[in-house]
């Protein structure tokens, strides 16, 4: 979909900022449905969220939350699961799909397991079959955090949070749920996002 599709995107956009969130769209590649094209989203996507921080940071914003919604919650999964340091301080996947992917790195699941910040899975009870079915495979990577090397040992468990929301009667794309799905989200972020940094803060210099 395009930045500002009239599907859960346009009005997250809309509603967001007056909630005190700025809000800022990125494009994802095409992948044309092929291996090659799955290739390809992993190859440009860390890029596109990079570029992304790095204007945020030119507006003095360093609270950054990523949105992601079908398969751009997994690709926004895969960049944290790989970059954990970037600077992005929680996921918030929107209508996640655990269902496999030609291409090996592009698996949702083995990306939860290795995300050591906090987690909002959001999905409709009239989903898509793939994000229905795989609430409990979600639920079960994120507790195995718990046991991943190397995650504990930066943030403890209680730095950790993970929450799983269904929003009754909707489908893959919110229809007539918008303020509701907006509503679940800023609740959520005011809990988990609003106090701490998106990353350690560097430790000043003598002069």
């Amino acid at each position: 979909m395009n930045p500002d599709s009239p599907a859960v995107i346009a009005p997250l956009r809309r509603e967001l900022p007056k909630r005190g969130w700025s809000t800022l769209a990125v494009q994802l590649p095409s992948s044309g449905e092929t291996k090659e094209g799955d290739i390809a989203l992993l190859d440009q996507t860390p890029e596109r969220i990079k570029a992304a921080i790095a204007f945020l940071r030119t507006k003095d914003i360093t609270r950054i939350v990523l949105i992601g919604h079908g398969q751009g919650a997994t690709l926004g999964a895969t960049f944290l699961a790989n970059d954990p340091q970037s600077g992005i301080g929680a996921l918030i996947g929107i209508g996640m799909s655990a269902e496999k992917a030609p291409e090996p790195r592009l698996q949702l699941i083995t990306a939860l397991e290795k995300i050591p910040l906090p987690i909002l899975d959001i999905y409709g009870s009239r989903d898509e079959d793939s994000s229905r079915t795989s609430t409990e495979r979600r639920n079960a990577a994120v507790s195995a955090r718990a046991t991943t090397p190397g995650i504990t040992a930066k943030r403890p468990a209680s730095a950790l949070p993970y929450r799983q929301i269904e929003i009754p009667g909707t489908d893959h794309f919110f229809t007539a749920s918008d303020n509701i799905l907006t509503k679940r989200i800023t609740g959520w972020l005011k809990k988990y996002a609003a106090t701490a940094p998106s990353s350690p803060q560097p430790v000043p210099t003598q002069p």
